[in-house]
């Protein structure tokens, strides 16, 4: 039961303010969360009720060896709202200037000036992440906003807003003790001279075991997969990946999956996520991830946490896919991040062409200009919102086709379902309240009780 207490007053055996009911509605939590938009004392907590509601003000410290279950709050209004701690799903301890950062947004109208406004507001009170928010949402409502651009670290490159690491990773390199190198260049840095000799010598035996067992001669076959699955050697793990990891053969792909497990050495968690997140069939990627036994667990929960920021959907979903069924908590961060990913699409049309109809008075005539693009991207074009720099090329025949790159914000379900698994919560694709209640579980401070 929640209850009241302002100036106090007892009805029916029940304390209550004498200026409100005793049922807790939603509209009871507006009204006691914001008056007239702004706050008249800001406050820094937030409790979340386990009906879906939040009160929002300042919790009253527990006296020690208080027995009591009720949790006490003062609200903005300055009421003093007691609530059972079988009601509460969990508290969320926030700075003063984050409640006061929460209460504007919740007031302003959805306007590029109001979320400008609040943005600058949020750098001036040094709220860098609610600062980035706000930009965030500024170029969702117009995408050639350079300042807000700008301000989220972006540098327009062939008619995109792109950050450096963006730009960087779509030119294949990936970022390395402050510098950017390729993945090969990267490969080579973390083996030593006498390993790059020891795998080198492996690459010329794996290379010619694998060709009698691929090839025709059925005796140099079985001589062939028996000398592959003796090998237990982890210098022999680059060799595998190099000659199997890509083939077009389902069968081999497996049959590499398999020898990585057999090998007890880190340098297969690599491979097995790689294979986990790239390769084209379930089978082989469910084979992957039943591969990585407790030892080989936390450096690729490491991997697959770095695998959720990857530009292509397809990775971010299979990496929250991975996680959970292997996961751990410490993973719950990244996640709730990667629950709602932008991505970039290259779309290709034909340039429009002339059409003829035939009209009411049954004479041919010229019509219009039919598009020749896709739904999405005619939808796009019609609102404005294809970005500067679209290509025109020029195809043989004439025809002229158009390409450009749109973005879209997805949902990922992987994700939200790894997110369930690891924390026994749903909350949905809100990604706000996963992570209020990631805050209050994080820090231990917390009340969650079911």
């Amino acid at each position: 039961m929640t209850k009241l207490t302002h100036h106090q007053s007892f009805v029916n055996g029940t304390t209550l303010n004498v200026c409100f009911p005793l049922l807790w509605t939603a509209a009871l939590v507006a009204i006691l969360t914001v008056v007239g938009g702004q706050p008249s004392q800001v406050m820094a907590d937030v409790i979340r009720l386990k009906s879906g509601g939040q009160v929002r003000g300042e919790v009253e410290p527990r006296r020690s060896g208080d027995p009591s279950d009720e949790i006490t709050i003062t609200t903005l209004t300055g009421a003093k709202v007691t609530i059972h701690r079988d009601d509460v799903k969990f508290v969320t301890p926030r700075s003063l200037r984050i409640e006061e950062y929460e209460t504007q947004a919740r007031a302003i109208p959805d306007t590029v000036e109001a979320h400008w406004k609040l943005a600058e507001w949020s750098r001036e009170h040094y709220l860098k992440q609610q600062r980035d928010e706000q930009l965030e949402h500024i170029v969702r409502l117009q995408p050639d906003h350079e300042e807000a651009q700008r301000g989220l670290g972006r540098s327009l490159h062939n008619g995109e807003w792109m950050t450096r690491h963006e730009l960087m990773a779509s030119r294949g390199y990936i970022r390395h003790k402050g510098k950017y190198i390729t993945q090969q260049e990267l490969d080579l840095l973390n083996r030593t001279d006498a390993q790059r000799q020891a795998e080198q010598v492996w690459h010329g035996k794996v290379r010619l075991w694998f060709g009698w067992a691929t090839g025709r001669d059925a005796g140099r076959q079985a001589e062939g997969r028996q000398k592959l699955s003796g090998i237990s050697d982890p210098d022999a793990i680059a060799a595998f990946v190099k000659e199997m990891a890509d083939h077009n053969d389902r069968e081999i792909r497996l049959f590499l999956v398999q020898q990585l497990s057999k090998i007890p050495d880190p340098r297969t968690v690599g491979p097995l996520v790689q294979q986990s997140l790239l390769d084209v069939d379930g089978q082989v990627r469910q084979a992957a991830i039943d591969a990585l036994d407790e030892p080989r667990r936390s450096p690729a929960i490491n991997q697959y946490i770095a695998a959720l920021q990857n530009e292509a959907r397809v990775v971010v979903r299979r990496a929250g896919h991975a996680l959970g069924q292997i996961g751990d908590r410490s993973a719950i961060s990244a996640l709730i991040t990667a629950l709602i990913t932008q991505h970039r699409y290259r779309v290709t049309y034909k340039e429009a062409t002339p059409s003829y109809a035939v009209g009411s008075d049954g004479n041919v005539g010229f019509a219009r200009n039919s598009s020749g693009l896709t739904p999405e991207v005619e939808a796009l074009a019609r609102t404005g919102q294809l970005p500067y720099g679209a290509v025109v090329i020029p195809p043989p025949g004439g025809t002229v086709t158009k390409s450009t790159i749109i973005k879209r914000t997805e949902r990922n379900v992987e994700v939200l379902d790894a997110l369930k698994t690891l924390s026994g919560e749903n909350f949905g694709f809100d990604e706000r309240t996963w992570a209020l209640w990631w805050a209050a579980n994080e820090n231990g401070t917390g009340w969650d009780k079911d």
